[in-house]
């Protein structure tokens, strides 16, 4: 009896200590995002201006609370698309305007035009593939464009000035944030589009801009000129196809 009580004493001893000294679990630690304005401030190094940059985007909840590029990214190219859409607007009422000089309506519809396709090249549809960092730039291609053509007939839009200055910073984080993180994620975006790709934004540019670029895109677009707006855009299933240029 006393011999069966020391082995339970014993027993009992050796559970107590073995669940005393039983290895920790190590915590795993998380990495956490870095904090919006550290995020901010890597940003904007791809600036030309990085504390207008910093103030615009910290001008806007939806960008300044972002953690990670790809919703700072997202947010910024949502913001731009709703300005481009707001300065088309802008140009299409002056036009429509009856107090207008008719001299002067071709050269507001051609901006209304270049600001209504920067929204397209703004949307955050595509974001994280190559296509988004040529989007972003045509969409100043565009803002360009109008600016020369408004020069060149000698107008001056001061009710519209505000929002275009506005447009431009908008424009100027896209591209920082785009460049961001395009060097963030070392261009693997890239991997899969090929010439197909090429060819056929050239081909819109093209065709939108009434440019000739450089072979071989020119020589590969003068097929389908007539027809290509009138074309439907292919499934964005299809194979190679950027989103931009498909419907869903």
């Amino acid at each position: 009896m006393a011999s069966q009580r020391t082995s339970l004493i014993i027993a009992a001893i050796f559970f107590t200590l073995n669940f005393h000294f039983l290895p920790q679990t190590t915590a795993v630690r998380v990495p956490t995002a870095s904090s919006p304005s550290e995020l901010i401030e890597q940003v904007c190094k791809k600036s030309n201006d990085s504390n207008l940059c910093a103030q615009v985007l910290q001008s806007y909840p939806e960008a300044s609370s972002a953690t990670d590029i790809k919703s700072l990214a997202k947010a910024v190219l949502e913001i731009a698309n709703k300005q481009s859409t707001t300065v088309g607007n802008l140009f299409t009422e002056l036009r429509n305007n009856g107090t207008t000089n008719p001299s002067i309506k071709p050269s507001l519809d051609l901006c209304a035009s270049q600001y209504n396709d920067a929204a397209v090249f703004f949307s955050p549809v595509g974001l994280g593939n190559v296509a988004k960092s040529l989007e972003v730039h045509s969409a100043l291609d565009g803002s360009e464009g109008c600016q020369t053509e408004l020069a060149a007939k000698g107008v001056n839009i001061e009710s519209i000035a505000p929002e275009i200055q506005k447009w431009k910073e908008l424009y100027e984080v896209s591209s920082s944030a785009i460049l961001y993180a395009e060097d963030l994620f070392g261009g693997k975006a890239a991997d899969g589009l090929g010439s197909h790709f090429k060819t056929y934004f050239c081909c819109r540019l093209e065709l939108r801009s009434c440019k000739v670029s450089s072979p071989p895109c020119s020589l590969k677009c003068r097929r389908g000129f007539a027809d290509f707006q009138t074309t439907p855009l292919p499934s964005c299933n299809s194979s190679g196809i950027p989103s931009l240029f498909c419907t869903v």
